[in-house]
């Protein structure tokens, strides 16, 4: 029988529409079955508004209940890599995870060329909300809540951790049950080395934004102390946890220039570790601000600094 040459292309083309939509089709089903999150909405009061958050719960297999993992944004908000990276080696190891962007619900998409959009505390005050929230959930282990940030989020987890910050803020809240501080900048810290729950930090050595220094004297610190610390330098590495390709992005900031004279946070303002002198609070981004650092490039680090995190938390009975 004789095909109908006209009507040929036709058919050609009917079937490739059909082929193409089967496979959206295919792909879209794969992808909620894997996806396995859900939206949970948190609400509260900051600075006179109400804001919602909104953190994205990616579950492990099975029915719990689990630990969790709350990641917080970095300075690239919603952008951050490691609200997606994070997820996988974590529900792999049968933890659940809660990523939470604390910038969309201000308006906020970046804060790495201004960093005071949005303030640490009111990050770290936000995943204590999004805690608290969790806690009610059948599915999740009320005492085995962590908090984990990069940068920004860092230090938000550093924050959140330290007794100093507890009573700066005036928070009641219960505090989170692990932290993970990962390139976190330690220029600005609190004097009393008491932490409130067990720290993990994971340093560059390369970093030259968040330097690992005043980070790993303010830990020998809290070590000497008798705290719960633990922190790694990794042999390298910069902020973006790569060892080559990374470029310089001249117009970031950093609060590096402050990281051979760290300050503490004061009622007043902040002090000098070295000389005493209190500095108002508005004053402290001239006084510590630099700009430009290196960014981007392999990121080969990256693979092994959420290993590390995992084991630790393995390790703490997550």
């Amino acid at each position: 029988m004789l095909k109908n040459t006209a009507e040929q292309p036709v058919a050609d083309k009917l079937l490739k529409s059909f082929l193409a939509i089967s496979l959206s089709l295919t792909f879209l089903l794969l992808s909620i079955g894997v996806s396995n999150a859900e939206i949970m909405e948190v609400a509260r009061e900051d600075r006179g508004r109400t804001i919602y958050l909104r953190p994205e719960i990616h579950w492990p297999p099975g029915t719990g209940p689990f630990g969790v993992v709350i990641v917080v944004n970095s300075s690239a908000g919603p952008k951050d890599a490691f609200l997606t990276v994070s997820i996988e080696p974590l529900t792999k190891a049968g933890i659940a995870v809660a990523t939470l962007d604390t910038f969309t619900p201000r308006d906020v998409q970046a804060t790495a060329v201004n960093q005071k959009l949005v303030s640490s505390t009111q990050m770290a005050l936000d995943a204590l909300f999004v805690a608290e929230a969790l806690r009610r959930n059948s599915r999740v282990r009320p005492d085995k809540i962590a908090l984990q940030g990069q940068s920004k989020g860092g230090v938000t987890a550093l924050h959140a951790a330290t007794e100093g910050w507890r009573q700066f803020v005036r928070t009641t809240k219960q505090p989170f049950d692990a932290t993970i501080a990962m390139a976190p900048s330690c220029e600005l810290q609190f004097r009393d080395p008491m932490l409130v729950s067990p720290l993990f930090a994971l340093m560059g050595e390369k970093d030259d934004n968040t330097l690992p220094g005043p980070c790993v004297k303010l830990f020998e610190r809290m070590k000497s102390a008798g705290q719960p610390v633990v922190w790694e330098v990794v042999e390298g590495a910069n902020h973006a946890w790569s060892t080559y390709g990374s470029y310089l992005s001249p117009n970031l900031f950093s609060i590096r220039n402050c990281a051979d004279e760290p300050y503490y946070y004061t009622r007043k303002g902040f002090e000098s570790s070295l000389t005493g002198q209190v500095i108002a609070f508005r004053q402290i981004f001239s006084r510590c601000g630099a700009r430009g650092y290196m960014i981007g490039g392999s990121h080969d680090k990256r693979p092994y600094v959420l290993e590390r995190a995992v084991k630790w938390l393995k390790g703490m009975g997550w």
